[in-house]
């Protein structure tokens, strides 16, 4: 038997790794020649995907209530223009409410995409991807999810992984 973590060799019974230390899931006491169970090690979306969810849904929630707040300033209209008075131009309210009503769109989006990660829906890893690549370019927060996000769940074997979660958890395993 070896070590799921390090590789090394265990010892029959053994209930940690010599090597490393990472417990083998032996009992106390096991007898000498019994199988010893090593349980298999979470992979990366197991690992992570409750870190990005509730990342996700955090600067959903933010954007959300960001969103709300440029969007009342917008039509509340506090300013009232003067040719010469140094007041704010007029197109101002329109451009405003516009991206107001996008970053209230893609804050919707990111709070739906946190769900369906909770809740391991399939669709949630492709709507995660998707604004991972979005988020990219909102320096610094963005960037630094969007990169987190791309290396939990891009590659192929997240991807697998992800199926295996979402199969399980509809057929009503605890994950």
């Amino acid at each position: 038997m070896y070590c799921n973590q390090c590789g090394a060799p265990l010892a029959t019974g053994a209930e940690f790794c010599g090597q490393c230390g990472k417990a083998t899931g032996a009992p106390a006491g096991a007898a000498a020649g019994a199988p010893v169970y090593v349980p298999p090690a979470a992979g990366r979306v197991e690992r992570h995907r409750t870190i990005l969810a509730v990342l996700w849904l955090v600067l959903g929630l933010l954007g959300l209530i960001g969103g709300w707040a440029l969007l009342a300033i917008a039509q509340a209209r506090p300013w009232d223009y003067s040719p010469g008075a140094g007041h704010v131009p007029p197109f101002l309210a329109p451009l405003l409410s516009g991206i107001a009503m996008v970053l209230l769109l893609f804050s919707a989006l990111r709070v739906i995409a946190a769900v369906g990660l909770f809740a391991v829906q399939n669709w949630a890893r492709v709507l995660l991807i998707v604004l991972a690549i979005i988020s990219l370019i909102e320096i610094p927060i963005g960037t630094a999810l969007g990169i987190y996000t791309l290396w939990v769940m891009m590659p192929r074997e997240s991807e697998a992984e992800f199926e295996g979660l979402a199969r399980a958890r509809a057929a009503g395993q605890q994950i």
